[in-house]
């Protein structure tokens, strides 16, 4: 199974936006709007409910999970649609029209900077998708952070977080497993939302470290996917270094 992977270089624009990012939420932070949970949790669309779940936290413990086999499921073995997007909290203007031309087709579909608004919400429903939201933070009362849909519910979910050394606003890596049609296999999603604002790799690549020990107990294929934040050479190496030791196809 090939991920797709894409890299930018650091320009004078994303770096007044980076700075600019920095400033907006910090002042946020400041002002008391941003809350940040105190444990890892899950908010899950499941047979048209909202379903708020208990820390589900990846570790070994939970990772021995996905030794054993998965149950039998709709996601088609044979081929299936997939995107990936950073929707920059849903303010773009016109993104739910983006959102349906592009996503219309898709059985499985990663974001990142998801605001749980009622707009998104409609967007994922009219899609009829299932979906879950490991939630980084909430902004007001919206939460925010890396969002999975697909047509066919996980039988397996453990989030993953890390700290921004500098804005001190979590980032997160959400892992969810969906069975495959007519085979004992299933399929591994991770996705993932990397540290931005550091001046060295060091945390950014513990970050991504984290993945390993979890995906390494899944013999089925897997998707590695989302917002790597690959703006400098160094990072983007950090990036295929973990992808080679997954196993991974770029």
């Amino acid at each position: 199974m090939k991920m797709s992977l894409k890299v930018k270089a650091l320009t004078i624009g994303s770096v007044m936006s980076l700075i600019g990012t920095i400033i907006a939420v910090t002042v946020l932070s400041l002002a008391g709007c941003i809350s940040i949970p105190a444990t890892n949790a899950a908010i899950s669309m499941r047979n048209d409910r909202l379903v708020k779940s208990a820390p589900v936290n990846c570790n070994e413990e939970t990772a021995s999970i996905l030794r054993g086999a998965s149950a039998q499921g709709n996601l088609d073995a044979r081929g299936f649609r997939f995107m990936t997007w950073n929707v920059m909290k849903n303010v773009e203007d016109k993104w739910e029209d983006d959102f349906l031309q592009y996503g219309r087709n898709s059985d499985l579909i990663i974001m990142q900077e998801a605001y749980l608004t009622g707009d998104l919400r409609k967007v994922l429903e009219r899609g009829l998708y299932t979906w879950d939201l490991s939630v980084a933070y909430s902004f007001m009362t919206t939460e925010a952070g890396v969002l999975t849909a697909s047509h066919v519910s996980p039988d397996f979910l453990c989030i993953l977080r890390s700290e921004e050394p500098l804005i001190r606003t979590p980032k997160m890596i959400l892992i969810t497993r969906y069975p495959l049609s007519g085979t004992d296999s299933s399929l591994l999603v991770v996705n993932i939302h990397s540290i931005n604002f550091t001046l060295d790799t060091e945390v950014f690549g513990e970050q991504l470290k984290q993945i390993e020990p979890i995906v390494s107990q899944h013999s089925g294929p897997a998707i590695l996917a989302g917002d790597f934040n690959t703006w400098s050479d160094e990072r983007a190496a950090i990036v295929e270094r973990t992808i080679g030791a997954l196993g991974l196809n770029e």
